[in-house]
């Protein structure tokens, strides 16, 4: 390796001159990389020092008293507004720590559960409100096929067994829906999809003075992906509220609904596989209607700032 290199200014270099001048500029980069990477190399334990101890207290937060009892979720009409389903309970699928137990059979169709209890029909565990009215049917199922989601405002479920406002099904928490009152709203929506699907759903917000009247038209209908398995429902409700102050009001609420479901039978392991949207030959003819009248009187006022009624 050269280790010194002469280097003469001349006006006009030789081919010579430009070689080492060119040898130069790369042959010292390359000397002190290698120098440094030398040094670098060597080791460095005669600069280690001592670390002090480092001691570290903490003090114990309490836990927030009203997160002990159990949890509430809340969905609300910006998650709403863009839904479209056969059947209403599938909405809890946007809600944590819920499932939806699907049988697929007309007019019972799907239950929801709260995780840790079974979805299985036949034990009811939760109370299901709309606007503050038990709906459960006589068997414990959730029964909101009453409802489409533009006419739903919000979706309350508090999963706990702590919650004292409510008697039969409450054992593992409840589900409160309640229907849209905003007004200054005129909405109409019109859907079509796979499976013949048609959908139509309107909604009217009018507030004349004191008193607000919100109104709902929805329409579906699709044929379904198996056989027999046709689906058509329908929903039509109103509620006129009078407001006496910002503290009381005196409401009514009506909805008539109809629903009307083929259920087309569960099939065999390999008459699934051959033929997965055929209906059972013994269910090709099953089906059932449901028909819901719902007529409530509402007073509400507030007593103090912690105490509604």
């Amino acid at each position: 390796m050269t280790t010194s290199i002469q280097y003469h200014r001349r006006n006009s270099p030789t081919t010579v001159e430009r070689s080492l001048s060119t040898r130069r500029r790369f042959l010292l980069p390359s000397m002190a990389v290698a120098v440094t990477l030398a040094l670098s190399a060597q080791p460095v334990f005669s600069q280690v020092e001592a670390i002090d101890s480092i001691v570290v207290i903490g003090e114990q937060q309490p836990a927030a008293a009203d997160g002990l009892a159990g949890s509430l979720d809340i969905i609300g009409r910006d998650e709403l507004e863009y839904e479209h389903v056969d059947d209403t309970l599938e909405l809890f699928n946007k809600v944590p720590g819920t499932y939806l137990a699907r049988y697929n059979q007309g007019i019972i169709n799907t239950d929801v559960a709260i995780r840790g209890f079974a979805g299985d029909g036949v034990t009811p565990h939760a109370k299901l409100l709309i606007d503050g009215i038990p709906s459960n049917l006589h068997n414990g199922y959730g029964e909101l096929d009453q409802l489409f989601p533009m006419g739903i405002e919000s979706i309350q479920v508090f999963k706990g067994t702590s919650d004292p406002r409510y008697g039969l099904y409450n054992i593992a928490g409840s589900y409160n829906v309640h229907s849209r009152s905003d007004v200054g709203t005129q909405s109409i929506e019109a859907t079509v999809g796979s499976f013949e699907t048609r959908e139509i759903q309107s909604y009217f917000g009018l507030e004349s003075g004191k008193l607000t009247h919100n109104y709902f038209l929805g329409y579906r209908e699709n044929e379904g992906y198996r056989d027999n398995t046709d689906l058509q429902k329908f929903a039509l409700s109103g509620r006129w509220f009078y407001g006496f102050s910002d503290d009381t009001s005196l409401g009514f609420i009506a909805r008539i609904s109809g629903y009307e479901g083929d259920a087309p039978g569960y099939l065999s392991r390999e008459e699934a596989r051959r033929a997965p949207r055929s209906s059972a030959p013994f269910a090709n003819q099953d089906g059932g209607d449901k028909d819901i009248q719902h007529f409530s009187l509402h007073f509400d006022t507030v007593f103090s700032a912690g105490v509604g009624w």
